[in-house]
């Protein structure tokens, strides 16, 4: 029973982890948050930050994947991401707002994916 507690207690834990306002902050708090992560920042202006990360993954370590993100800090949003593999752009993801409440999610793989359909454009409307 105590391990059960325990494991529950963790699961709380992490559910409970503090939930960042990013509107609220100064320019160099949104900057210091993803430094505490390991990313890179780049202020764009206008409260869009383009953040990047690269790391290896641990079944293939002879790969360097890089993403890229453009961050509203107004929305505390991603405005659209970027996969890259050995510096070649494997995917790119879109996220717009149609309005106050749809968004409409769009997905481009690139001539450099792994995927059997190359150029090819998913769109999602939710």
């Amino acid at each position: 029973m105590k391990k059960i507690k325990a494991d529950r207690e963790k699961r709380e834990n992490k559910i409970k982890g503090s939930i960042v306002n990013w509107s609220s902050l100064t320019p160099e708090e949104v900057n210091n948050k993803f430094k505490e992560k390991g990313y890179q920042v780049i202020s764009l202006g206008n409260d869009r930050y383009e953040i990047s990360r690269q790391f290896q993954p641990i079944d293939d370590i002879s790969n360097v994947l890089q993403i890229k993100m453009i961050f509203n800090s107004k929305t505390g949003l991603p405005e659209s991401s970027e996969l890259y593999k050995d510096g070649k752009k494997l995917s790119e993801n879109i996220l717009k707002s149609k309005d106050g409440k749809n968004r409409i999610y769009k997905k481009f793989y690139g001539l450099n994916s792994s995927r059997k359909e190359k150029n090819l454009i998913i769109t999602n409307e939710y």
